[in-house]
């Protein structure tokens, strides 16, 4: 409500000027975005270091100040280590931006993103060699591999349509359990998604509406040389062939 009054201040302020058109309002910078679109009750504690310790603090004060108490400010020359190295962050986003995503029991997910979808192929990898049976394999593979997929569709905020190509299943109960497990992990997801049943081949369409820009977005730039095709064509002209000739074509 105060904010929105200070809109209205604004606005009466322009008015009068005849200064148009004009900025009544801008979106909150990085820090209080995050703030106000993923700090809730649920949080432990929200700790921020530095500057923005003391506009974040004044920002739940003013939307939620049920919440000040779990703001805390974090000081590296206290805690003699800086809050991303504490945490791992670095790491943390640099297996964000990888391709491939490992499974704690050797499979992995590839992630690939195209214009019209972005698709995730679950592969048993190394965990095929610890189980004998294939049924059990590839149902054990996909539980994990659903449980990750939640996490990582919110860590790099991938939005439309996300197609998971999952090992295929013989069994409904072991499909079932796989797509139980996927809902599971996306509870927790505040973007607007929805998730399809699972088709005759694995497939299962996930849509999801984006909060930002995306994390590959953010920390990537086109290829200068392939501009996004993952491929250089080879621009030397198709040579005619050195032992045989071309047979003359039949008119």
């Amino acid at each position: 409500k105060k904010r929105w009054q200070e809109i209205e201040m604004q606005y009466a302020r322009f008015a009068t000027t005849g200064r148009y058109p004009a900025l009544l309002k801008s979106d909150s910078d990085l820090a209080l975005k995050l703030t106000r679109d993923v700090f809730n009750d649920s949080f432990t504690a929200l700790q921020v270091q530095g500057r923005d310790f003391e506009k974040v603090r004044s920002y739940v004060g003013e939307t939620n100040p049920e919440l000040l108490a779990k703001v805390q400010r974090w000081d590296p020359a206290l805690e003699k280590e800086d809050i991303f190295d504490h945490y791992g962050i670095e790491d943390q986003l640099n297996r964000g931006l990888e391709r491939i995503v490992e499974l704690p029991n050797g499979g992995t997910l590839v992630i690939d993103k195209t214009e019209a979808l972005t698709a995730i192929d679950v592969n048993s990898a190394k965990f095929s060699a610890r189980s004998a049976e294939m049924e059990n394999t590839a149902t054990q593979c996909n539980i994990e591999a659903a449980k990750e997929i939640g996490r990582q569709l919110r860590l790099r905020d991938i939005g439309g349509m996300v197609i998971v190509d999952f090992i295929n299943m013989q069994l409904e109960s072991d499909k079932q359990l796989v797509l139980s497990t996927l809902q599971k992990s996306m509870e927790g997801d505040r973007s607007k998604h929805a998730i399809e049943g699972m088709s005759s081949l694995g497939l299962v369409e996930i849509t999801r509406k984006k909060l930002g820009q995306g994390l590959v977005e953010s920390f990537s730039h086109e290829c200068e040389n392939c501009h996004g095709r993952g491929l250089i064509i080879s621009r030397e002209p198709v040579k005619a062939a050195d032992t045989q000739e071309r047979p003359e074509p039949q008119v």
